[in-house]
């Protein structure tokens, strides 16, 4: 069976919707542990603070984040059988 590895990214006017609700289960959301536990690996993109981690569309086309990243920045992968 092929590999495939499928990536999500919520569309632009949902993330600050979703920014939001993750900052209102601070310190630890309930949810972490188990997306760490489900997760078959994840790898740290970029730490708090750290400025060009991502780049933001424009009209001029993708430019670097200068105000740098509000949390750590990290990328799952999940398998899951269907």
């Amino acid at each position: 069976m092929p590999s495939e590895n499928y990536y999500v990214f919520p569309p632009f006017p949902l993330i600050l919707p979703l920014f939001k609700h993750f900052v209102k289960l601070q310190p630890t959301p309930m949810w972490w542990p188990l997306l760490y536990s489900q997760a078959s690996s994840f790898k740290l993109i970029g730490h708090a603070g750290e400025k060009h981690c991502i780049r933001i569309p424009s009209k001029s086309g993708f430019i670097c984040d200068k105000i740098g990243l509000s949390w750590d920045l990290v990328a799952f992968r999940f398998h899951f059988k269907i």
